[in-house]
């Protein structure tokens, strides 16, 4: 069948984002009273939970009495980011427009004429310095055009803004913003209307309140500013409490993270006017893990913000031991976008038997997508194939071999001597499944076999050490996933399984069976067959000729290194194109190959399903085969 495009587009950023087939997380827990930080990767999803709490919130507002008002920081200019002033003003006025857009759109609920609401426009009125007004609706326009005026200056004009002054310059530019809040905004419903002064929005009060507005924000502590226009806001809309969803905080500088969590910081403190509310504003921001986000610290900028004292953390990287729940939130997205996007019926396995060449298909890319969203979706595109309107494994294979290649262990997010450490690492660990193999089939562990690894264990003062490895996904820290299993006491590292599959640290033929029995295993026996890691910095390997990179490297692998150049036999198994996968008879591994590797002008067709003699090469992204002669 044809396949509508976005149903493979999970990216909420680039119009991806789709209530209907979103899974994994009850959103509706959100509406508890607490600040939480959602800490992910790129491409685990924290977008599209965001923009689910504000579809939800603007949904069931009449239900909840809850405002979202939701702002990426992708919205604000790099250059703003590298100067904290101008980043402060950014995100505040973002968030004020925001914030009154949201209002506006709940226009019926405003309270009833009241003393509450006359104290609420009159305090909003001295916040943002504007003249009395007789509407609701027109105070709220006033200081959504003010804000954005304010906006506009800074992006289009930043010349016009002294950062030391905090005032903006005279510029003829300036006389351009006029208020045409009258002719342009209609009432709320009519009956909402109080006995004050009204006054004309000139230009020069414009420009003025401008100023006004532009120097409060300036300040190191325009936060309780904001804070309280929040109270106000509160007041007008009768809120249980409004809710700040700040997307993208790891991205902005430190410089500007701070500022970030100094909000964050005073959110948690943020009382009401109302008596019978406790808290008028929360928050919910997403981060990448600790060694991409910088929290404050008291030392270096006068106050701290310590996640899991501060706010609560939720990690939403699925968990590739707990299995059934690993694998149903693949299923179960899967399912919702085939019926949303393809108008498909029936349950999951129905829907995996037309979309997928075979369960191990699907499989295959559950478990390489490390439980990241996006990367499955990525390899099921570019494993689809509109000629046998399926998902080929074949297809998914070479995608996450490039994956690995291009993407987890490319030279630029990563120093070479990452890489070669990586190198390292994969090589014991292959070296310890080959050990486990090889107990395994001895007669006394028929009844009792250990599970292969893919897990690290390291002593905790080297987590950090393999800071930039985790961000960039080529090990994944096993206390930041979304688990039901109880954490060890000593750090756990697993490898990226799109790496694993790569270089074959279990033999390609039997991997995802392999991995369905021994993944759940490993924490039942306590990560007791993970590799216990002593090293990284101190006794880094070299690649100088002559040398022995570890001192401490077993003898099996020396063996297998001098074995390198050896020759292998196995069976073309498949064709692609380019490419193609040698079944090698020794290890019944999957060895990838490029046509260009054959020799006496044979081809991929009239080899395909041969057997042929061949040698190794290690490369970046796995063994290749080279040499390739029919045997």
């Amino acid at each position: 069948m044809a396949l509508n495009p976005q149903f493979f587009n999970h990216d909420a950023q680039a119009g991806g984002f789709d209530p209907h087939t979103h899974v994994g997380m009850d959103i509706d827990h959100f509406h508890q009273s607490q600040n939480i930080l959602i800490e992910g990767k790129r491409g685990t999803g924290k977008t599209h939970i965001l923009k689910m709490i504000d579809n939800y919130y603007m949904l069931n507002f009449n239900e909840h009495k809850i405002l979202p008002v939701y702002v990426s920081l992708a919205q604000i200019s790099e250059h703003a980011k590298k100067d904290s002033t101008q980043f402060r003003m950014h995100l505040y006025t973002h968030i004020v427009e925001r914030c009154i857009e949201t209002v506006k759109k709940h226009k019926k609920q405003i309270r009833e004429e009241d003393s509450l609401l006359i104290k609420a426009l009159t305090k909003l009125k001295s916040l943002f310095n504007i003249p009395a007004s007789s509407q609701v609706d027109q105070t709220l326009d006033e200081i959504h055009e003010l804000a954005e005026g304010l906006r506009q200056s800074l992006e289009f004009d930043l010349s016009s803004f002294d950062s030391a002054s905090s005032q903006f310059r005279n510029r003829k530019s300036g006389a351009s913003f006029k208020s045409s809040v009258k002719a342009k905004s209609p009432t709320f419903d009519g009956n909402v209307s109080l006995n004050l002064e009204s006054e004309e929005f000139s230009g020069e009060d414009f420009k003025n309140s401008k100023n006004y507005v532009g120097s409060k924000l300036a300040h190191q502590n325009s936060e309780k500013f904001l804070v309280e226009f929040l109270k106000q806001i509160q007041i007008i809309l009768d809120l249980n409490h409004s809710l700040l969803l700040i997307d993208e905080c790891s991205e902005a500088s430190v410089r500007a993270q701070v500022e970030v969590f100094r909000l964050f910081k005073t959110i948690r403190g943020a009382s009401t006017l109302l008596p019978d509310r406790q808290w008028c504003v929360f928050f919910i921001g997403t981060v990448y893990p600790r060694g991409q986000t910088y929290y404050p610290t008291r030392e270096r900028d006068e106050f701290s913000f310590e996640p899991g004292q501060d706010c609560a953390m939720e990690f939403i990287q699925w968990d590739e031991t707990d299995l059934e729940t690993y694998i149903k939130f693949f299923e179960d997205m899967t399912l919702r976008r085939a019926k949303h996007f393809l108008d498909m019926k029936g349950d999951f396995n129905s829907v995996q038997k037309e979309l997928f060449e075979s369960e191990e298909t699907f499989r295959l890319a559950a478990y390489c997508a490390n439980g990241i969203p996006r990367r499955f979706w990525d390899f099921v595109k570019r494993g689809y194939d509109p000629s046998r309107n399926c998902v080929l494994k074949s297809h998914v294979e070479f995608a996450v071999n490039e994956f690995t290649n291009n993407q987890l262990l490319s030279t630029g997010p990563l120093s070479e001597k990452d890489v070669e450490y990586t190198n390292y690492l994969i090589d014991r660990l292959i070296d310890r499944n080959n050990d486990i193999r090889h107990k395994n089939n001895k007669k006394e562990r028929k009844n009792n076999s250990l599970p292969h690894t893919i897990y690290l264990s390291i002593a905790r003062e080297r987590v950090k050490a393999f800071d930039r490895l985790i961000m960039q996904g080529v090990f994944h820290d096993k206390s930041r996933m979304r688990t039901k299993a109880k954490n060890t006491i000593q750090p756990i590292l697993s490898l990226d399984m799109s790496i694993a599959y790569s270089f074959d640290l279990i033999p390609r033929k039997r991997f995802v069976k392999t991995l369905t029995t021994d993944l759940p295993r490993s924490p039942q026996n306590g990560f007791h067959q993970a590799l216990v890691v002593k090293d990284y910095l101190e006794r880094q390997p070299t690649t100088k000729k002559g040398s022995n990179p570890i001192n401490d490297r077993d003898k099996s692998h020396a063996k297998k290194k001098e074995r390198s150049d050896a020759e292998h036999f196995g069976i073309i198994e498949f064709e692609r194109g380019s490419f193609g996968f040698i079944e090698q008879e020794e290890t019944e591994s999957r060895i990838y190959f490029q046509s260009r590797s054959i020799k006496h002008d044979y081809t991929i067709a009239s080899l395909n399903r041969k057997r042929v003699r061949f040698q190794l090469k290690d490369k970046g992204s796995g063994r290749e085969a080279i040499n390739i002669y029919k045997a």
